[in-house]
């Protein structure tokens, strides 16, 4: 998730328990349709003065880069962010950590499969006529029971020859390629490609590695 802009307001957020912090990176739960389960939250406020956070829960995607995100508040959750309900905003004070409750109701007619979705703690700024919206928060990683498909098709195959400056050097083969994942869960898939010449004299291979993919997600590798 973004990181605050100012360097004077400090601030994390990490799943808990009643208590605090209880150590997990994320909150990762196996639901079924229409469930309804209570997790906590922990809002750290690093700095000097007392803050008001507002409190947000939006469907999560991963960047081109691969780094986990979730939607910017003027794009609407049409899943998993809606399954969260949490308070609005929370204060806290100076060097403070106050712990907070959210509930994640399981719709009825839930897919089957993962439904990542990120909550936050936010502060918006301003600066002129342009509002900053500065987040910290966690990926809260949904599962819906019932039949699982983990499934990678790798599509758009396309090679390119690179010649070497060395006349007496073999030159260099790029592929690219799109994976897609046409699975209910997050996938991540690893394998090698190999490249034959015309009559199949030498066969140089190289390894291939997709990162995490969810759900109808893709991206181009090489």
């Amino acid at each position: 998730l973004a990181q605050p802009t100012s360097p004077t307001l400090t601030w994390a957020v990490q799943p808990a328990d009643e208590k605090g912090p209880d150590g997990r990176r994320w909150v990762e739960v196996a639901l079924d349709p229409g469930q309804v389960v209570t997790e906590h939250l922990a809002v750290r406020n690093f700095s000097d003065g007392a803050v008001v956070f507002a409190l947000k829960a939006a469907d999560g995607y991963l960047t081109d880069k691969g780094r986990f995100n979730m939607l910017p508040s003027n794009r609407e959750s049409v899943d998993g962010g809606t399954w969260i309900e949490v308070q609005e905003t929370v204060t806290v004070g100076p060097r403070q950590t106050k712990v907070v409750p959210f509930t994640i109701t399981v719709p009825r007619d839930a897919t089957p499969g993962d439904h990542p979705a990120g909550i936050a703690a936010t502060v918006t700024s301003s600066g002129g006529t342009v509002a900053v919206e500065s987040r910290v928060g966690f990926r809260v990683m949904m599962r819906a029971t019932g039949t699982v498909m983990a499934a990678l098709a790798i599509g758009d195959v396309a090679a390119r020859y690179e010649r070497s400056w060395n006349p007496f050097s073999p030159g260099t083969v790029h592929v690219t390629y799109t994976a897609t994942n046409d699975g209910n869960v997050a996938v991540t898939g690893s394998g090698r490609v190999a490249a034959a010449e015309l009559f199949g004299l030498s066969e140089p291979d190289a390894p291939a590695a997709v990162e995490e993919l969810m759900p109808g997600g893709s991206r181009t590798a090489e």
